[in-house]
């Protein structure tokens, strides 16, 4: 973790910058005011292997936010949107 001082701050600088990038920034409030930025490592989990008890709290997350559930809020919000009534006029 390194502390990084920013000749020109952006105010919203975080998170991964490219796709590839193996940094991270985060910001963190000062005690005096401002923003502190602090860069990461990110970790490497591609050889992770979950616990029985992160699977199952991965299971009811997606039971609970997953793609079911969205599918539903989309179908309701999207009701009707693909046919255009046109009223003519007289």
């Amino acid at each position: 973790m390194a502390k990084v001082e920013l000749k020109n701050p952006v105010k919203s600088l975080t998170g991964i910058l490219i796709r590839s990038d193996p940094y991270y920034f985060r910001r963190y409030p000062q005690s005096g005011g401002g923003v502190m930025h602090i860069v990461q490592r990110r970790p490497n989990r591609s050889a992770h292997t979950p616990s029985p008890e992160e699977l199952a709290a991965r299971i009811r997350f997606g039971q609970l936010f997953g793609r079911e559930k969205h599918l539903a809020y989309l179908e309701r919000v999207n009701r009707n949107q693909l046919t255009i009534n046109f009223q003519e006029d007289e």
